[in-house]
């Protein structure tokens, strides 16, 4: 029986093979899309969900009365006395700590020592409680100074197959550095801590220091006892720690990780972005619903025929079921073609972008697993379908079955094409609306360079502790390059805040940077750069400031406790956005004003390296020498232009609006698809219906309305709440961009043209059947009947 069921599903199959192909491609497109958006949000809720006592780990904040503010720094006092003073409920108490990543030297056995690049963690002794660490034989260890755990994942790339336990390491250091060197020997190696955690690293040491009063610590994190609830420790934490702050107004609070899953952000995060992805696959599945429900109605006359031959529902069931589970491994087996060459270009385009990072690595068999998950739903749903057609089956007559049923409204196949549309207007507006969010804040931004300059100039940061002490002699090396127009040193600085006469605190951002600053990077400036550490070059933020203090023309400023001569203003920082006096006021409290000072002793912490046209890629192959005769070939060295770091800081706009260029793309295909196959079968359906009209005197255009007035009223119907919510999305987009003036929405020529742009899709999808509908000889269709 299965064979008979599986050569009629082909037979079927094969009768309709264009419909069937488009179904597959485009339930493999839109799970892909759905899939890769759900993934990164799967992760990202790992760190609340993932964790065996999820619901009674909670993280520790400082909050005040005078605000909501949540504060994750907490002073080592109040951490003295969280930990010194047990609370009723709180059975741990731990903080990690690490500093992203560091150069790592170890030794493996016969060979030389080799430095890595790996992330690390400093943890407290209750940590491996609370996050269920565990060795790769189901442990809990014990991590005892002088000791690391090195996790699965990194003693896999760092070691192979090479037992690593008992293996020593320490941490890189300059040449310059004469102190004896603190080994550490690896103890165990631990299961990795599950993706998207913040914990999660290749290396953990222990944590030896004692907790210092006046320093901050951050995660902190407790493990509550059973049955306690986080509003309990909450009353607790107010009545036992007592009120802390410059004003005596800050106090503890607590909240659990299964609680920080469900704050207002996260919450929005979690739907909305698998929503960009599920509208993709909910256009693709329109289209085989549409189809799947028409094919089982058209086919009323054959099933009633095998009922009545003897065929169970069973049997009915599995006929109609075969041909789904056909079309659902077909479309599972694209999809992973799909994987195997999407995943590759999209690592490419991010790396284009230099946006490239673990955070953004898909790890492909999860991903996999998670599209199946998916499918398996869409499969069941499908499945129903198939059950409904049997269950109808049964409750009409064989005549009823035999001779067909009146033909019904579609409405719920024009339900669908609604949807499909209103999908369509939601990608091709926000695509457009984006790319004018972006067009709009970089002609706002202070770009004294064009992107071609950009192009030509190469960023390096010389942090690695095995470069320290040779720095000058890599940029001198560097300055000699045939090919270099120029260097430039610069590095960010502090923080130094400018008290004005009413008492309100403005924070500037200080910028360490070579004499040559104005000309590598043609930023104007009115007076002269620095000269002395007492001098500085203020942005013209700050001298609004300094005037609205009723100070004119001035010449100094007190920035912290010292006091600055002012040798010249420049308008803003390059590639930051410019603000006028009023914007200024609503910037980022941290940015409200910049300074350049030139350093006594050269900074080489940034370095930019400016080439002649045509000569980059030769620059960076001898930058990367030269480097490298200092540094391991073992540890990454990054080379990124000026263009690329413009694009990371700047272009979360940009990349937003190409990926809704993309699944405007999409979702236009699909769209089109349906429409096609929609208006196909409305004009065969009503070829007689049409030829009477013909007799009757109908011309063309009363034909062109009997077919498109339904695709007009679908236009209409699906513009206006789409084309609505687009509107509200970029609304509240455009405010928190404060140099955009809002009036760029309501310019009628860019809606009118994102309607035009759709109409004119639907029109020439149906204009051709219509055509062919139109030219009917009336006479032919009365005789065939």
């Amino acid at each position: 029986m299965f064979r008979h069921y599986l050569k009629m599903a082909v037979r079927q199959i094969l009768k309709n093979k264009t419909q069937y192909l488009l179904s597959i491609i485009g339930i493999a497109i839109g799970l892909l899309c759905f899939s890769m958006t759900s993934y990164y949000i799967r992760r990202f809720n790992n760190q609340f969900t993932a964790w065996a006592n999820s619901d009674r780990m909670a993280n520790v904040y400082v909050k005040s009365t005078q605000n909501n503010y949540e504060n994750p720094y907490i002073p080592g006092k109040v951490v003295q006395e969280l930990m010194g003073n047990p609370i009723a409920g709180i059975g741990r108490v731990a903080y990690s700590y690490g500093y992203g990543r560091a150069n790592i030297t170890l030794s493996k056995d016969g060979q030389e020592e080799v430095s890595y690049q790996c992330s690390f963690q400093n943890i407290t002794k209750d940590f491996p409680v609370i996050f269920g660490v565990q060795t790769l034989e189901g442990q809990v260890p014990a991590l005892e100074p002088g000791e690391v755990w090195i996790s699965k994942s990194a003693a896999e790339k760092i070691f192979g197959q090479e037992n690593p336990i008992g293996k020593t390491l320490y941490f890189s250091r300059a040449d310059s550095d004469t102190s004896a060197i603190r080994y550490s020997t690896i103890s165990a190696v631990i299961r990795d801590l599950p993706d998207g955690a913040r914990e999660k690293s290749d290396l953990y040491f222990p944590e030896t220091a004692s907790i210092q009063p006046k320093r901050e610590y951050r995660d902190l994190v407790i493990l509550l006892d059973k049955n306690v609830s986080s509003k309990e420790i909450n009353q607790r934490l107010r009545q036992q720690i007592p009120a802390f702050g410059e004003k005596n107004d800050c106090y503890l609070a607590v909240r659990t990780f299964k609680e920080e899953m469900y704050k207002p952000d996260n919450i929005s995060a979690t739907f909305f972005i698998p929503l960009i992805g599920s509208l993709i696959l909910i256009a693709a599945m329109i289209n085989f619903l549409k189809f799947c429900i028409q094919s089982f109605y058209n086919r009323t006359r054959e099933l009633s025929l095998r009922k009545c031959l003897g065929s169970d529902s069973k049997g009915l069931f599995g006929l109609l079921f075969s041909e789904i589970a056909v079309l659902f491994i077909l479309s599972a087996l694209t999809s992973l073609a799909l994987i195997e060459w999407v995943i590759p270009v999209y690592y490419q385009y991010m790396a284009s972008k230099e946006l490239i990072n673990e955070n953004l690595f898909i790890h492909t068999p999860t991903l996999i697993r998670q599209e199946m998950e998916y499918l398996g739903f869409l499969f069941i749903l499908c499945a129903s379908i198939a059950a409904l057609a049997v269950f109808r089956i049964r409750h009409i007559t064989l005549t009823e079955g035999v001779k067909g049923m009146k033909r019904k409204k579609h409405s719920v196949r024009n339900f669908m094409l609604g949807v499909q549309l209103f999908i369509c207007f939601l990608f091709i507006a926000g695509a457009i609306g984006l790319g004018n969010i972006y067009q709009l804040a970089e002609e706002k931004r202070n770009n004294t360079l064009t992107e071609e300059e950009c192009d030509r100039i190469w960023k390096m940061e010389l942090w690695e502790p095995q470069v320290q002490g040779h720095e000058e002699e890599i940029v001198s090396r560097i300055r000699t390059l045939a090919g270099v127009e120029d260097v430039l040193l610069e590095t960010t600085g502090k923080y130094l805040d400018y008290k004005n006469k009413h008492g309100e605190v403005l924070h500037g951002l200080q910028y360490l940077t070579g004499k040559n600053y104005p000309s590598f990077m043609k930023l104007p400036i009115e007076g002269r750069m620095p000269e002395a550490s007492n001098e500085i070059l203020v942005s013209r933020s700050l001298i609004w400031e300094l005037e609205k203090d009723g100070e004119k023309n001035p010449t100094s400023v007190q920035l912290g406790d010292q006091t600055f001569l002012i040798t010249g203003i420049y308008g803003q920082l390059p590639f930051e956005p410019v603000y006028n006096r009023e914007q200024t006021a609503k910037a980022n409290q941290y940015l409200r004003f910049s300074f350049i000072t030139v350093p006594e002793k050269a900074n080489y912490r940034t370095v930019y390296v400016k080439c002649v046209a045509g000569q980059e890629q030769n620059i960076r192959k001898e930058i990367l020498k030269i480097v490298h005769s200092r540094l391991p070939a073992s540890i990454p060295f990054l080379l990124t232009t000026k263009q690329e770091e413009r694009f990371r800081s700047n272009g979360e706009s940009k990349l937003i609006s190409d990926l809704f260029t993309l699944l405007s793309a999409i979702s236009v295909i699909i769209t089109v698809l349906g429409i096609y196959s929609a208006i196909t079968l409305d004009t065969v359906s009503r070829q007689k219906e049409v030829a009477i009209r013909k007799i009757n005197g109908a011309g063309p255009k009363v034909i062109a309305l009997l077919f498109g007035k339904l695709y007009i009223r679908l236009l209409v119907i699906s513009a206006i709440p789409s084309l609505a919510i687009v509107y509200i999305l970029l609304w509240i987009l455009t405010k928190e961009k404060i140099t955009i003036a809002p009036a760029w929405l309501n310019n009628p020529l860019m809606w009118l043209g994102i309607i035009l742009l759709t109409a004119t899709i639907v029109f020439v999808t149906v204009a051709y059947r219509i055509w062919l509908i139109s030219r009917l000889n009336p006479a032919e269709v009365i005789k065939s009947e």
